[in-house]
């Protein structure tokens, strides 16, 4: 719900300006119209049906109207307008992802219309109540001078049907107890909520990765926020940002989970393994370290030395599962047999066309290093990139499996020197004692 305070909310409809239809989230606003701020009359309230309608197409939405004062209509009505709303959510996601589009589109909203006091008291002693300003805070006044206002004021809370919620002792029903979340999944106890649990040290990239050219005044198209003077939409942001970010606790590779951005560190024989192939690098020198952001990739990386010297380079991140995070292969195929993630992608994830883009990216900033160069990344974008090294269809990454705590390297042919080779995949160490010549060094995680 929103709740109107004039100046965050007018700049908060002008978010939409800077989301990417892609790779971005969505919030569906609920604007709640019902004609007061306490005792004064609200704008949108009071304005015409067709002004209202204007003034949030002009901000950028399609607005759907919720109009009423019939509950048991009203509770229908939503219902129906979520769906559709939500539909058309996945729809502009879909169509996005699906032709890699990311023109802004028009994105919905609802105005919940309903009477201020809405389900109380309608008229005390002959006032209406319902609907006006007087149904703020304390809709029915009483005291010793209006001892008839019990008994309305009793009608109204048994409105609510208590015998439904409570037993006769006042305890909350049983059934209904058994519903509240548990343990950890309750809001105040939840560890994502509560960052002295899950407290983790900030990461803090290479601000330089999001340098952009300006050859001149309005030369560059995109989504660039230069400033913001609204402290609430600040906060609002930054809000939005830290709350979606999750974080495993377990070691989802021991039992074959999909580990895309869930940030889970090595575990105890993940070190050892990685340890074991990084005493095979402490005695080459790279001119330039590329890491994942994520732990497990930059693990390795520290292991062999190279921490210091490394840069944090996003694109080199493991696929992003969506709704597949954290299920085993074998799971998914009991849904869908023909399942491929090279082909398919991921309900609500990384689409593949995106994952390719993001490899070309890196293999055109690659190609502009001189000398060697180690990567730490990931098994299943490592599959991509060596697809896309040698030009091959992002389909056909998946002849390029890669298992934990392996070494490729990436290279250009001997003979010809512009054409990319692939000059070792998925290595053990003893196929890495022979391969040291000039190249790029792939690490897999």
């Amino acid at each position: 719900m929103v709740k109107r305070k004039q100046a965050p909310l007018a700049t908060a409809w002008q978010s939409t300006k800077f989301l990417n239809p892609i790779t971005d989230g969505v919030v569906l606003p609920i604007l709640h119209l019902n004609g007061y701020k306490i005792n004064n009359p609200t704008v949108l309230a009071r304005i015409e049906h067709d002004e209202l309608e204007q003034f949030i197409r002009g901000c950028g939405w399609t607005p759907f109207f919720v109009e009423g004062d019939d509950p048991e209509t009203m509770h229908q009505l939503m219902a129906d307008t979520m769906e559709t709303v939500i539909k058309n959510i996945q729809q502009i996601k879909d169509t996005a992802r699906k032709n890699n589009d990311t023109t802004r589109p028009r994105w919905p909203m609802i105005i919940l219309k309903s009477p201020k006091g809405w389900t109380g008291p309608k008229v005390i002693d002959e006032i209406q109540i319902e609907g006006t300003s007087r149904s703020h805070q304390v809709p029915i006044l009483v005291d010793s001078k209006h001892p008839d206002h019990v008994r309305p004021l009793e009608s109204w809370m048994k409105s609510y049907k208590p015998e439904e919620l409570f037993d006769k002792k006042g305890r909350l029903m049983a059934e209904l107890a058994e519903l509240a979340p548990k343990g950890d999944r309750r809001m105040g106890a939840n560890p994502h909520a509560n960052g002295g649990i899950l407290l983790r040290d900030l990461k803090m990239p290479d601000f330089r990765i999001h340098t952009v050219t300006v050859p001149s005044p309005g030369a560059v198209d995109g989504q660039v926020l230069d400033s913001m003077l609204s402290e609430h939409q600040c906060e609002g942001w930054l809000e939005g940002y830290l709350l979606t970010g999750r974080h495993g606790e377990t070691e989802w590779a021991l039992s074959s989970r999909h580990t895309g951005l869930t940030d889970i560190p090595l575990p105890a024989n993940g070190k050892t393994q990685a340890q074991t192939l990084d005493n095979q690098l402490l005695g080459i020198r790279f001119d330039h370290v590329l890491t994942s952001p994520l732990k497990r990739a930059r693990q390795p990386c520290e292991l062999a030395g190279l921490d210091k010297v490394s840069i944090i380079e996003p694109d080199l991140t493991e696929w992003d599962y969506g709704d597949y995070e954290g299920k085993r292969t074998v799971d998914i195929f009991k849904k869908r047999p023909d399942w491929n993630i090279f082909r398919d992608g991921c309900p609500n994830s990384e689409m593949p066309v995106q994952v390719s883009e993001r490899a070309d990216r890196l293999i055109t900033r690659l190609r502009t290093m001189d000398g060697k160069v180690a990567l730490f990344s990931h098994g299943q974008f490592g599959g991509v990139l060596a697809a896309r090294w040698i030009g091959l269809p992002l389909i056909e990454a998946w002849h390029f499996p890669l298992d934990t705590a392996a070494l490729s390297i990436f290279s250009f042919s001997p003979h010809h020197p512009e054409e990319p080779v692939i000059d070792l995949w998925n290595a053990t160490v003893s196929k890495l004692i022979s391969k040291t010549r000039r190249g790029n060094l792939y690490y897999e995680e």
